[in-house]
C-alpha cells in the first residue's frame, strides 16, 4: 500500500463519483467481503496517514492468518435507534449539552455528526387482539401512555441535527431499515449525506460533477478504463505540474475532482441486537449498546479487534416446504455449535442465488442468537431486485452495482474463494420445517418432532403431562394441561420482512377457513406486521380477510410479542399459570424465559404458517404434522398438510402481488395514530426543559460532579456480591423490558408519585427515567439469584442485616455504607438484546465489576462503556469451581489503564469469608482494546466523549 492515499472515479447511472479503492492495498481481492468493507472504512475515515496504514495492515494480517487481529477504528455511516434505546440516548445527549456548558464548552457541540434514524416501534402493546378495532385501540392506548416520551422525542428531532424520527404505527426499525433507509452505497456531497443518487440528479449536482470530470480528465491526466455499465478510474498522485493544473480546474491532489460526490459503503450500528438484518442487503452493520451508539453518533469511531471471518458456503436450493425462518433457526443451532461468538460470518456459493433478499435478511436477523457480530451477504442481482422493488431509483441501483463490482462486494460464484478462517458448507435442500424452544433460539428441532421435544422438556422439568386443570371461558368450561398455548403471535422483523412467509401464512389461514377451522378459544392471536407493505400485499392477494376470520387482526405495527409487549393473556389462563406451564408460539427471534409473557413458561419460535397451525391445535402436546386439527364440513379430517400452502401456488401469488406498487402503497399508508403524533406540542430550544414531576423523562446523573480531567477507575475493595447467577443470564434477566409487577421497588416508586397501576406501562417505556430503571435492574420475575435459593425475581441477601430483601434495597444499603458491589456469573453473561440499561442499571446500583466465565460481545462492551470492569475467570474456573458462594468480600488488585490496555492483564482477586478464610484466584481483565482502557480511565465512554468535545469546542 502506498503511503499516499489514492482516489478513484466511478461512473454509473449518468453520474460520476469519487471513491477510495480498496484495490490499492495488495491482496485486497482475496479479503472476505466483510473485511473489504472494513478496509474501505479505515482507508477513508482514519485521518492520520500512519494510523491509516497500520489499520489497513492489521486487517490484511488478520485475513492472512485466519485469526482475530489487532484494534482498528470503524466509523459507521449512520446509526439506527429504536425508541426503547433511543429515548435514553437522547436523554443523555440533552444532559451532555448541559454538562458541556458547565465545563465551559459549547452545548451545540453535542450534536449527531452522522445520520440517525429512530423508529418508534417498541412501545405498542397488544392490549387488544383478535378484534377488528385492535389496531386503533392499541394505538390510542400507546399515545395515552407515552405522550411524555413522544413529546421529548419531537423536541429532540427539532433540536438536534441529522436526526430523523419515524412516528408510531409505521413499522419495525429493521424492516423499515431494509425497505427505506439502507442505501447500499452512501454519497457525500458538499457536506450533505445523500442516500439515493437520483437526489443529486434532481438537484442538478450531477451535471456540475460531470462537467468537473471532463476538466479532470483533461487537466489531471486521468485515463478512463470503463466497462459497459461502469467506468472506473484509479488515480495515483500526480506530478507537481499536473497537481498545479488540477488545482486550477478544481481537482484534488489525488487527481480527482473535489466537486464530485464521494461514494462509500453504507454501514451502520444500531441499538438493537438484530441490526444485522441489513446484512442481507450487503450492508455491514451490527448491534451495539446505546452507550456506544451515542458515541458513534457524536463522531467517535468504534474500536474493534479485527474479527475472524467464517465463511458459509451455500449449496442446493430450499425445499418449497421450508422457509427462511427454518434456515435462520438452522443457522442458530449450527453456528452456535460451531462457536462463532465475536466472529464475522458471511455467506457465498452457488446456493446464494436461490435466496431472495428478504430471505437473506431473515437469516441475518438471527445473527445475535449464535453470537457472531454479523452475517453478511454480498451484493448480486437479487439485492438489486429488492432495491428496485422498494423504490430505490435506477440511478442508485446502477451505482450500487458499479460500486460493488469495483470494490469487490459483488458476488460472482465463479471467482476464487475468499480467504476465510474456516468454511462451513450448508446444503439448503436438506433443511426441513423446524421450531426452537422452549427458551433459547438455538435449541432447534424438526417440526415433525415437536411433540416429542415438548414431552422431553416436561420430563426434564418434572412435569406430569397427565395433569389437568379446569378453567371457565366465555365459550364454556375446558380442561387444560401443560403446554396449553396461551399466545400465538405472527410478529417480528425476522419473518414479517419476508413477503413469502407472510403470504404463506395468509394462504394457510384461507385454507383453514375453507375447512371450517378456528383457533382454540383460549389462544390469544396477535398479528403485528413489520410495515404496511406486508398488509398491502395480503389485502391485494385477498388473504387478509381469512387471517381476520381466524382471529389474526392487525393489532399494531411494532415488535409486540417478540419483545414481550404481548399484553394480558386470557384471565382464566393467568389464574392457572402457576399450576400448569403455558406455552406460546411466535414467528420471532427471541424466546428467552420470562420474555414473551410473565405468565408463559415455554416459548417456541417457528414460521408464521406454523404459528397458525398451532393456534388451531391449542397445545404443544400434539403431533402437529400428523395429528387431526379438526374436521371439514363434510366430516373429513384436516391435518397440517391440508392447510399449508402448495409451493407452486405460493410462487404464483408471490410473483403477482410482491410488486413495487405494493411497497409504494405501503410507504404511503399510515396507521390510525398519525394525527396523534402531529398533535403533540414539543418545547423549543437547544436545552431541554426538564420536568421534575415527570416519571418518564428525568435528567440522568452520569455527569454529576464530573471534572475536566479523569479521576481513574474505581477500586474494588472488600466489595459484596449483589447477585450470584448461573449460565446464559440474558440482558432480559438484568434489565427486563416488560411489565412492572406490583410490590416491586419500581412499582413503589411510581405509586409514591401518584401513578395508577393501570398507567405503569412497561420498564422498556420508562428507560428515560433512571430512578425506575435502577429499581427494575435484576428484577426479571424468572431471575434466579443463588444468594436467595428458592426465590425468583429481584431479590438478594443483605449481608449487613442477614436478611432477604429486594435487590434494589440491598444495593441502597451497601451504597449508604460505602460498600462496593460485584456480580458473579457463569457462561455467556449478558446474552440477548443489546440493552444499554443492562450496564447502566448495575452501574447506578453501585456495581464496580462483574466476574463471569464468559461474556456476550455487546454486553461486555456496554459494561466497559459504563465504567464497570468485566473480569473473566480463567479457563476451567468459576465461582462454583472455586468454592465461592457469594457471601465473601471481594478485593481486586489495582488495574492500571494509563497506557490503554490493562496492566496487569491477569489480575489477582481475593475473596475473604467472614470466618477469616479466603480464596485467591486470578481473572482476565476483559478490556480488549486500548480505547476501551481509556474509557475506563475516564469512568466510561460518555465522560470520555464529553471531555473531548468540550476541549474541541473551546
Amino acid at each position: 500500500m502506498s503511503a499516499e492515499l489514492q482516489m478513484g472515479v466511478i461512473s454509473a447511472g449518468g453520474g460520476s463519483y469519487r471513491y477510495v479503492p480498496t484495490g490499492q492495498v495488495d491482496g485486497a481481492a482475496r479479503l472476505p467481503y466483510a473485511l473489504t468493507v472494513l478496509l474501505e472504512n479505515v482507508l477513508r475515515c482514519v485521518a492520520d496517514p500512519d494510523q491509516r496504514q497500520r489499520c489497513a495492515e492489521r486487517i490484511m494480517a488478520a485475513a492472512r492468518s485466519g485469526s482475530a487481529g489487532d484494534e482498528v477504528e470503524f466509523s459507521p455511516a449512520r446509526v439506527l435507534f429504536q425508541d426503547f434505546t433511543g429515548v435514553p440516548a437522547f436523554v443523555d445527549f440533552a444532559e451532555m449539552r448541559e454538562a458541556c456548558a458547565r465545563l465551559g464548552g459549547d452545548p451545540e457541540a453535542i450534536n449527531p455528526q452522522i445520520p440517525c434514524d429512530l423508529v418508534i416501534d417498541h412501545s405498542v402493546i397488544a392490549d387488544v387482539a383478535g378484534a377488528p378495532d385492535a389496531l386503533e385501540r392499541n394505538m390510542r392506548l400507546e399515545f395515552e401512555r407515552n405522550a411524555e416520551r413522544y413529546t421529548f422525542l419531537k423536541w429532540a428531532q427539532s433540536s438536534f441535527r441529522n436526526v430523523s424520527i419515524v412516528e408510531p404505527g409505521l413499522g419495525i426499525c429493521h424492516q423499515l431499515n431494509i425497505e427505506r433507509f439502507a442505501a447500499g452505497v452512501m454519497l457525500s456531497d458538499a457536506g450533505e449525506v445523500v442516500r439515493d443518487a437520483a437526489a443529486l440528479s434532481r438537484a442538478g449536482r450531477l451535471d456540475k460533477a460531470a462537467d468537473a470530470r471532463g476538466r479532470e480528465s483533461t487537466n489531471a491526466g486521468v485515463v478512463a478504463t470503463g466497462a459497459a455499465v461502469v467506468g472506473v478510474e484509479v488515480a495515483s498522485a500526480p506530478s507537481d505540474a499536473s497537481a498545479q493544473a488540477a488545482a486550477s480546474a478544481g481537482v484534488g491532489c489525488d487527481g480527482t475532482s473535489d466537486t464530485l460526490p464521494l461514494a462509500y459503503f453504507d454501514t451502520l450500528v444500531g441499538t438493537d441486537s438484530h441490526t444485522p438484518t441489513a446484512n442481507g442487503l450487503g450492508v455491514l452493520g451490527w448491534g451495539v449498546g446505546g452507550i456506544e451508539a451515542e458515541a458513534a453518533a457524536l463522531g467517535q469511531p468504534i474500536t474493534i479487534l479485527v474479527p475472524k471471518v467464517v465463511g458459509v458456503r451455500l449449496v442446493g436450493r430450499l425445499d418449497p416446504a421450508a422457509s427462511a425462518m427454518d434456515v435462520a433457526l438452522y443457522f442458530a443451532q449450527m453456528l452456535r455449535a460451531e462457536g462463532v461468538v465475536g466472529c464475522f460470518v458471511e455467506c457465498f456459493g452457488p446456493g446464494l442465488a436461490g435466496l431472495s433478499a428478504t430471505q437473506r435478511t431473515c437469516i441475518a436477523n438471527m445473527t445475535p442468537e449464535y453470537g457472531s457480530t454479523c452475517t453478511l451477504f454480498p451484493v448480486d442481482e437479487r439485492t438489486l431486485e429488492f432495491l428496485r422493488l422498494t423504490g430505490r431509483s435506477d440511478a442508485q441501483c446502477q451505482l450500487v452495482r458499479a460500486y460493488a463490482q469495483a470494490q469487490g462486494l459483488w458476488h460472482d460464484p465463479a471467482e476464487p474463494e475468499r480467504s476465510y478462517a474456516r468454511v462451513i458448507e450448508v446444503d439448503l435442500s436438506s433443511i426441513e420445517p423446524s421450531a426452537s424452544g422452549p427458551s433459547r433460539p438455538h435449541d432447534r428441532f424438526l417440526l415433525r418432532d415437536a411433540r416429542e421435544r415438548f414431552r422431553a422438556v416436561c420430563a426434564e422439568r418434572g412435569l406430569d403431562c397427565s395433569l389437568r386443570v379446569d378453567v371457565s371461558l366465555p365459550t364454556g368450561d375446558e380442561r387444560l394441561a401443560h403446554g396449553t398455548i396461551a399466545l400465538a403471535a405472527i410478529t417480528s422483523c425476522t419473518t414479517a420482512a419476508d413477503p413469502r412467509m407472510m403470504l404463506a401464512a395468509g394462504l394457510a389461514a384461507r385454507n383453514a377457513v375453507r375447512a371450517g377451522l378456528a383457533p382454540k378459544p383460549w389462544v390469544k392471536c396477535v398479528f403485528a406486521p413489520g410495515s404496511h407493505a406486508g398488509t398491502v400485499m395480503l389485502q391485494r392477494a385477498g388473504l387478509m380477510e381469512a387471517l381476520q376470520r381466524i382471529g389474526f387482526h392487525p393489532c399494531g405495527f411494532g415488535c409486540m410479542s417478540c419483545i414481550g409487549n404481548s399484553g394480558p393473556i386470557a384471565q382464566p389462563l393467568q389464574q392457572v399459570s402457576d399450576r400448569i406451564e403455558l406455552a406460546s408460539v411466535l414467528s420471532g427471534n427471541r424466546n428467552f424465559e420470562g420474555r414473551i409473557s410473565p405468565d408463559v413458561s415455554q416459548n417456541y419460535l417457528m414460521q408464521p404458517a406454523a404459528v397458525i397451525a398451532y393456534a388451531l391445535a391449542g397445545t404443544m402436546d400434539f403431533d402437529v404434522c400428523e395429528g387431526v386439527l379438526g374436521h371439514a364440513p363434510d366430516g373429513s379430517p384436516v391435518r397440517m398438510a391440508d392447510i399449508m400452502p402448495d409451493g407452486d401456488e405460493l410462487d404464483r401469488v408471490y410473483a403477482r402481488f410482491v410488486t413495487a406498487e405494493a411497497y409504494e402503497q405501503g410507504r404511503r399508508e399510515t396507521a390510525g395514530g398519525a394525527g396523534n403524533w402531529e398533535a403533540l406540542e414539543a418545547p423549543a430550544g437547544s436545552l431541554f426543559a426538564w420536568d421534575d414531576a415527570s416519571t418518564y423523562v428525568r435528567r440522568p446523573p452520569y455527569f454529576e460532579g464530573m471534572g475536566a480531567h479523569p479521576a481513574g477507575c474505581d477500586a474494588v475493595c472488600e466489595a459484596r456480591a449483589l447477585a450470584k447467577l448461573g449460565d446464559f443470564i440474558t440482558t432480559d434477566h438484568i434489565s427486563p423490558a416488560g411489565s412492572i409487577a406490583l410490590g416491586t421497588p419500581a412499582a413503589r416508586y411510581l405509586q409514591e408519585r401518584g401513578v395508577e397501576v393501570r398507567d405503569f406501562n412497561t420498564l422498556g417505556s420508562r428507560r428515560g427515567n433512571h430512578e425506575v430503571m435502577m429499581r427494575g435492574t435484576f428484577a426479571n420475575v424468572k431471575l434466579a439469584n443463588e444468594l436467595v435459593p428458592g426465590k425468583r425475581g429481584g431479590w438478594s441477601f443483605d449481608f449487613c442485616e442477614g436478611a432477604v430483601r429486594p435487590l434494589f434495597d440491598v444495593s441502597e444499603r451497601y451504597r449508604s455504607e460505602g460498600v462496593g458491589m460485584v456480580v458473579l456469573a457463569g457462561c455467556m453473561y449478558g446474552s440477548g438484546s443489546s440493552r444499554d440499561w443492562a450496564a447502566k442499571g448495575p452501574k447506578l446500583l453501585g456495581v464496580r465489576a462483574v466476574l463471569a466465565k464468559s461474556f456476550e460481545r455487546i454486553h461486555r462492551s456496554n459494561l466497559v462503556g459504563m465504567g464497570i470492569v468485566p473480569l473473566q475467570f480463567l479457563e476451567g474456573q468459576g465461582a462454583d469451581e472455586l468454592g465461592l458462594d457469594g457471601s465473601e468480600r471481594y478485593t481486586v488488585r489495582p488495574i492500571d489503564f494509563a497506557a490503554g490496555l490493562p496492566s496487569p492483564r491477569e489480575v489477582a482477586v481475593r475473596a475473604r469469608r467472614d470466618d477469616g478464610g479466603e480464596v485467591t484466584f486470578r481473572a482476565t481483565v476483559r478490556v480488549d482494546t486500548p480505547t476501551e482502557g481509556r474509557y475506563l480511565q475516564h469512568g466510561g465512554i460518555l465522560p470520555f466523549v464529553l471531555r473531548n468535545l468540550v476541549e474541541a469546542s473551546r
